[in-house]
Parts: structure tokens; C-alpha cells; sequence
């Protein structure tokens, strides 16, 4: 055999490994996305809420989000920035749409704050400085009045400002109570828990109120300095509820308030047969 006729075996076979690699990408490429179409699932548009809204902060909201669906299991979401204060979440394929948008909407805002009075719901209506606090007289650094508990046993909390908040806690986790109700268990990092100590060293036989996006989950008393930086948060919550928290205490809260603006639930509009073509 020729010298040129081993060459040109030996550019063909290089060719032939080429098409080979690009029919083989094109085919990757023309793998359909099982999107709403296919699938059907739930599409949510969110406004974040403030005067003016960092494109910065946008995009973190967007990654945050995105970790928040993945712990769901949810296959190819799309969630993507409309403008310059809106947020497009798509989930195919979603089987519990209420679950996704509790925790895709969540703040998950985690402050504590020291109790310095409470009354019962009878005498708080008396009084208009017992008013609940509400909109944006809702500050972290401000007084402000919540109420805990239902029915006879619904009372209002005056709460002192803001001393610590998620940011400082280092994991979260399920926990139960020895009758089987579902809490929620933390543990601070250590810069937290430094602080936890100092104030419930300082604020011992008071009250330090649990509370997120402004709801007050517990007001448990302090009995002792609580020196490892651990806690826990009870309430009502169901095994679902008290998975969801920790996912969203773990993964940290959003840095905007988001508003839902529209949901839209979506029937799956193309069949086995539409997958089969593709």
C-alpha cells in the first residue's frame, strides 16, 4: 500500500470520527426537555417587594430559590428574573403545588428578641399602644407587638429589637418531642453561639421570643445560660411543615420579601406520542 493511499485511510478515519462526535452532540442537544408542556406542573410569577430592588439581591433571591426547589426533587426547573423586580418559578412535574409555593415564597426571616411584656387578648384590645404591628413599622430593630397562641390562649408580646438572626445559625434539623410532634432542632455557629450565650447568661427567668417573617412561633423562658449554642423551635407543625423549615433555615432566608403576583397550574399538553417524534 502507498504511502498516499495511508494517508487518505487515515484522514477518513479522523472524519468519520468527527460526524460521528457531532451527530452524537446534535443528538444530545435534540433531547427534549420534559418542561410544563410535556409534563404539566404549576408556573409561579413573584414581585419582590421594596421602592428598589438590586439586581444583585435579584439574583441571589433566583439561587436561593433554586436550592430551596432542588431539595423538592423537582426535574429541570426553570426560574428565571422578568424585568427588574419580577421572578418566573416553573416546576414540571410538581406533585404537591401548595407545598412548592409555601417554600418557594417563604422569607424564612428568623429573628430573636427578648420579651418585655405581655398581656392577655381581653386587656391588649384595650389598650391601642397593644396593637398588632403591621407593614413596615415591621423593623428589625424596632419595638413591635405579635401575638402568640389561639383562642383563650392568645396573648400580645411586646418585643425588643433584634439580637440575633438566621444568619447565625450553623444546621437545622427535624426533631421530636417524646409525644412524636415534629420541631424543628439548631445548632448556631460559633459566633452565634457566642452571642446565645451572653444572652441567656444576661436575660435569665425572661422570655426570648422565636420568631419568623414576623410570626412568633415559641416565647419559651429562660431557665439557663444555654452555652452550646443550641435550641430548638416548637409549634404547630406537621412532619412536612417541619421538614420545609429546616430546608429553608439551612439554605438561608431570601434577601427581599417576595409578593405572589399570579399561579397558574399547567395540564401537560403533549403525550407519549410528541416524545416519541422528538
Amino acid at each position: 500500500m502507498s504511502k498516499n493511499t495511508k494517508n487518505w485511510i487515515s484522514i477518513g478515519v479522523v472524519a468519520l470520527i468527527l460526524v460521528a462526535l457531532y451527530a452524537a452532540t446534535f443528538a444530545f442537544d435534540l433531547k427534549p426537555r420534559l418542561g410544563l408542556d410535556l409534563q404539566g406542573g404549576v408556573s409561579l410569577v413573584y414581585e419582590a417587594v421594596g421602592k428598589t430592588v438590586d439586581p444583585q439581591v435579584l439574583a441571589k433571591t433566583v439561587e436561593k430559590i433554586r436550592s430551596r426547589v432542588d431539595s423538592l426533587g423537582v426535574s429541570e426547573p426553570d426560574i428565571t428574573t422578568q424585568g427588574s423586580r419580577n421572578l418566573i418559578v416553573q416546576l414540571p412535574g410538581i406533585s404537591d403545588p401548595e407545598r412548592a409555593k409555601a417554600l418557594v415564597g417563604q422569607t424564612a426571616q428568623l429573628q430573636f428578641r427578648l420579651v418585655q411584656e405581655s398581656k392577655n387578648e381581653a386587656d391588649a384590645k384595650k389598650d391601642p399602644a397593644w396593637a398588632e404591628t403591621t407593614g413596615e413599622a415591621l423593623k428589625p430593630d424596632a419595638v413591635i407587638v405579635l401575638p402568640l397562641g389561639e383562642g383563650k390562649d392568645k396573648a400580645y408580646l411586646k418585643l425588643g429589637p433584634t439580637l440575633l438572626t438566621g444568619d447565625a445559625l450553623k444546621k437545622a434539623q427535624v426533631a421530636f418531642d417524646n409525644d412524636g410532634t415534629p420541631k424543628v432542632a439548631f445548632e448556631m455557629n460559633s459566633e452565634g453561639a457566642g452571642k446565645f450565650k451572653d444572652i441567656t447568661t444576661n436575660n435569665k427567668d425572661k422570655q426570648l421570643a422565636i420568631v419568623l417573617d414576623y410570626k412568633v412561633e415559641s416565647a419559651p423562658n429562660i431557665n439557663e445560660p444555654i452555652t452550646d449554642g443550641s435550641g430548638e423551635i416548637t409549634g404547630k407543625f406537621t412532619d412536612k411543615e417541619a421538614k420545609d423549615l429546616a430546608i429553608v433555615l439551612n439554605i438561608g432566608a431570601l434577601p427581599v420579601e417576595l409578593k405572589l403576583l399570579t399561579e397558574q397550574d399547567v395540564s401537560a399538553s403533549l403525550g407519549k406520542d410528541s416524545l416519541d417524534k422528538a
